[in-house]
C-alpha cells in the first residue's frame, strides 16, 4: 500500500492527484486540503485585487528588507495587482515596485 507523501499516512482507496504538480499521488485528506488551500488562496488575492484597483493612492509607511527602499511617507499609484497578490505600484518619485501585504506596509489614501 503507498503512503501519502504529505502526512505519511496510507493512500486507501482512489488517490488524489497533488495541485503541487498534478503528478504526484497523494490521499484524499491531503488532495481535499490542497484543494482548500487554493480556494482560500484565490478569494484572498479576489479581495485584495478589489480593495486595491488600478488608479488607487497608496502611502507607505515602511518596507521589509530591502536594500533600496522607497522612502517612508512615499506616495504612489496602484497600477494592479498580480495573480499572487503583489499590489504593483507606479511612486511619485518615478519608482516602480510591488508590495507585499504582510511584509510591507501601506495603505490607501483618501
Amino acid at each position: 500500500m503507498n503512503k501519502c507523501p504529505i502526512c505519511g499516512n496510507p493512500i486507501k482507496g482512489f488517490p488524489a492527484l497533488s495541485r503541487e504538480d498534478n503528478q504526484t499521488e497523494i490521499c484524499s485528506d491531503c488532495g481535499r486540503n490542497e484543494a482548500m488551500l487554493a480556494w482560500v488562496r484565490h478569494k484572498i488575492i479576489m479581495k485584495r485585487k478589489e480593495e486595491y484597483p488600478a488608479g488607487t493612492r497608496i502611502q507607505l509607511i515602511s518596507m521589509g528588507k530591502d536594500p533600496d527602499p522607497i522612502p517612508y511617507n512615499s506616495l504612489g499609484t496602484v497600477e494592479h495587482v498580480d495573480d499572487i497578490g503583489t499590489v504593483h505600484c507606479k511612486f511619485d518619485n518615478g519608482r516602480c515596485l510591488g508590495l507585499i501585504v504582510g511584509i510591507d506596509d501601506f495603505r490607501k489614501v483618501n
